[in-house]
Order: structure tokens, then sequence, then C-alpha cells
């Protein structure tokens, strides 16, 4: 038994013998150390003047969506996705910023020059290169997912939330009675739109990828699935493709193998015959 785990039933159960069921020891023990962990990132966020979520490909395996937009609109709290983590948060709320990750300057980038709290959400470091939004180091980052974190030089964090990310979310929004404000949301998704419109109304052959991505959005519902290959395009439909629900923009990134786009709007096909497929090549 872990030296954390041992100082958390010591200060639980200080007159407590412990015999046996390991198991349950130790998941109390869990549970007391996640409430102090709630508790020192509600005190980090209540100090923040600017903070922004940071929703990766952890928040959707860990089918957090739902715990994710009720955290961010009960605190007011823009939220900006990896490359896999689209859709976790529907791009037509008030508290979506877009996709980060396409390059150092983009929209979304603009939410993070001005924060100074970035509160990671499921994100893993090889999604992308945490320098985009930390360049100077000087941001405190809170790591909340199911295993700690991997750290490094622009993600160094100053507390983890280890455990489901939904739980850790609810008790987060419930610790924390601040409504954080800022523009930063809506500039981003109207700098968004206008180039999308640019690009819906673009007649030039060959096509534009921006008239690509509008046409494929037109094409299909909110809960129908885009898989996008590697390739520069997979760039513009990181970017500008709206999504709307968890893992419906699928997108090959990390290794980045080609070729997946194809065989998974198949499998899409298969697994769930009522929804459009749609592979996306460069």
């Amino acid at each position: 038994m872990s030296a954390t785990y041992r100082a958390a039933i010591r200060t639980g159960l200080p007159h407590t013998r412990v015999v046996g069921d390991h198991f349950h020891v130790v998941q109390l023990a869990n549970k007391m150390f996640s409430a102090a962990q709630v508790a020192q990132a509600a005190a980090l966020m209540r100090s923040a003047r600017h903070p922004i979520v940071l929703a990766g490909h952890g928040a959707a395996r860990n089918g957090a969506a739902a715990s994710l937009t009720a955290f961010a609109g009960s605190l007011g709290l823009p939220v900006a996705t990896t490359f896999h983590g689209k859709g976790v948060i529907a791009d037509d709320l008030v508290n979506s910023m877009g996709s980060i990750g396409f390059m150092r300057r983009d929209y979304t980038n603009f939410g993070f020059d001005a924060a100074d709290l970035v509160i990671a959400v499921g994100y893993e470091l090889q999604e992308f290169d945490p320098a985009r939004i930390n360049p100077q180091r000087d941001k405190k980052i809170i790591h909340v997912h199911r295993f700690p974190a991997e750290v490094g030089a622009h993600y160094s964090i100053d507390l983890g939330i280890i455990g489901d990310i939904s739980q850790s979310l609810d008790a987060l929004s419930a610790a924390v009675s601040d409504r954080f404000r800022g523009p930063v949301p809506a500039r981003c998704r109207e700098m968004v739109q206008a180039e999308l419109d640019r690009g819906r109304a673009d007649g030039r052959y060959p096509l534009a990828p921006q008239r690509i991505v509008a046409d494929t959005r037109a094409a299909l519902g909110r809960d129908d699935v885009v898989l996008v290959d590697t390739g520069a395009l997979k760039m513009w439909m990181a970017r500008l493709y709206p999504t709307y629900a968890p893992n419906t923009c699928l997108i090959s990134n990390g290794l980045s193998a080609m070729g997946f786009a194809l065989p998974g709007a198949l499998a899409v096909a298969l697994a769930e015959p009522g929804r459009q497929g749609a592979g996306r090549g460069r």
C-alpha cells in the first residue's frame, strides 16, 4: 500500500486496525484523496482571473461530454478541444471556442494568450505540443483525467485530479460558486464562422479546403460521423468543421496512420446502420 493511501487511512480512520478487505480500504482512501484534490483545485480556480478549459481525447473516451458541458456552462468557462476531443462540447454552445492544435497563432489561441489557469480535461501530451498554449511556462495547470499526467517543460501541472472524469467535474462544479465571464469564445466562433461562410461561397476550382469543409458539414446531420485521413485536409477539418457530439469527427492524429477513413466509414455503417459515415482524405 502506498504512502499516500496509508496517510489517508490514518487520517480518516485513526483508531481502526486494518485486518483484511484491502479493496474497500483502498477505495475509501481514494475517495478521501480525491476530495482533497477537488478542494485544492477549487481554490486554484477561485484565485484565477481568466481560467480556460482544454478538453482532450480522454474526455470523449470517458463519456464526460454531459458533465463537461454542465461544468463549463455553470461556471461560464470557455472550452477549447484537441483534434481528438472535437464534439465533447457542441460547437454551437456559447462556451465553445473550437479546436486547437492547427498552428501557434490561430483563433483559439487568443483565449490561451490571456489565460492564467488551464483546466486540462482528458488531455494527453501526444495530442499536440503544449508549448502552443503555454509558451512562456507561466500558466497554472489542473490536470483532470483517469490517470496521472505525463509532464513536460510546458505541461508542468500544479494539481492533478485522478479518477472518473465526469465525477471529478461534477465535484468541481459543486465546489466552485464563482462564475467567470469573457468575450473570447464568441470572438473565436465568429471568426471561424466567417471563414466557413467564405468557403461555402467560394466557387474556385480546384476546390478550396474551406469549401470542402462547408459542403461536408451541409451534407451530414448533427450526429453523423465523418472520418478524416492524414493530410493537409485534416487541419482544415479540425479547425473549421462544426462538431456537435463526441466521436462524430474522427481525425487520424497522434501517429497519424494513413488510409483509415474509408474502412472507418464502412465500420460506422456496420456498427451504426442509422447513421451516415463519410470519409475524407487529402
